[in-house]
């Protein structure tokens, strides 16, 4: 049997991840959202230029400057005196949301 590179891709190709998270009360449905979240594509929630929420510790007002930012999947201007810029590592509502 060969242990050439084709036989090395096959054996990659077949590989699966499995994360295991050790705790209680973890919130599993946000964790799994999390990392799908983390999967890069073209389909993210908002366009540079949308008005939005992001956490900074409180939800502030901002404005999407850039997509995928530096790995991060928004960059943000918070629409305060300053105009600080933040970034929002997935798109996911614990991150960045939709104005309420």
């Amino acid at each position: 049997m060969s242990s050439g590179p084709s036989r090395k891709m096959n054996v990659r190709a077949s590989l699966s991840l499995l994360c295991v998270f050790i705790g209680k009360h973890l919130d599993h449905d946000w964790l799994q959202d999390c990392f799908k979240a983390c999967i890069q594509s073209d389909k993210i929630r908002f366009k540079v230029g949308d008005k939005i929420q992001c956490n900074i510790g409180h939800f502030a007002d901002g404005i999407v400057l850039k997509q995928w930012d530096e790995g991060n999947a928004y960059r943000v201007e918070i629409q305060n005196k300053e105009k600080h810029n933040v970034w929002a590592p997935i798109d996911v509502d614990k991150y960045i949301r939709s104005p309420k």
